[in-house]
């Protein structure tokens, strides 16, 4: 299944699929700031981005991965990056990040409620899980607001050697949210 076709249109937002056009951005805004409570880190050059996004492109033609770029529908800003990721496994992950300018919108939330009600549309999945730093209160407020529940806390060390402590939710793939 081909996913570098599929695009997903929420209330203020388009989701479109992982693009190498929009490598500057996403080279600019995902810092150190950004990736606080993530497993990644920031590129250390632009090649890193492009490779993530050729990475990305590949998987997405493959039906492996899910990757969007998050864009505001009526400008067409950059806002962030989510997806669906591990799709051959039988619970698929949520991810998303957001750029620092656009926290504060519940952007975040209505990005993963459109990829949950594209995931729940494909019938493939019963759940997905959405890990997250217990210290990332906004993004914890986003597996909560589509009533998921906690199933697993461990502790990681990111790619930038920092200590992770982290929440795993389940989020129901079973109906639509509305």
């Amino acid at each position: 299944m081909d996913l570098t076709l599929e695009v997903i249109e929420t209330e203020r937002l388009l989701l479109v699929p992982a693009d190498l056009k929009f490598a500057n951005e996403i080279f600019k805004n995902f810092n150190s700031e950004t990736t606080k409570y993530m497993y990644p880190k920031p590129a250390n050059d632009i090649s890193e981005t492009i490779d993530f996004l050729s990475n990305s492109i590949l998987e997405m033609k493959k039906g492996t991965n899910y990757q969007v770029i998050i864009t505001k529908k009526d400008t067409h800003e950059f806002i962030g990056c989510a997806g669906l990721h591990d799709l051959t496994s039988e619970i698929p992950e949520l991810g998303i990040w957001i750029k620092k300018e656009s926290f504060g919108n519940k952007y975040g939330q209505e990005t993963i409620k459109g990829i949950v009600n594209w995931a729940v549309k494909q019938n493939k999945w019963n759940k997905a899980r959405y890990p997250v730093d217990k210290r990332n209160i906004s993004s914890r407020k986003i597996p909560e607001s589509l009533n998921g529940i906690i199933v697993k806390e461990f502790k990681s060390i990111n790619m930038s050697n920092v200590e992770l402590d982290e929440v795993e939710y389940e989020v129901s793939l079973e109906k639509e949210f509305a």
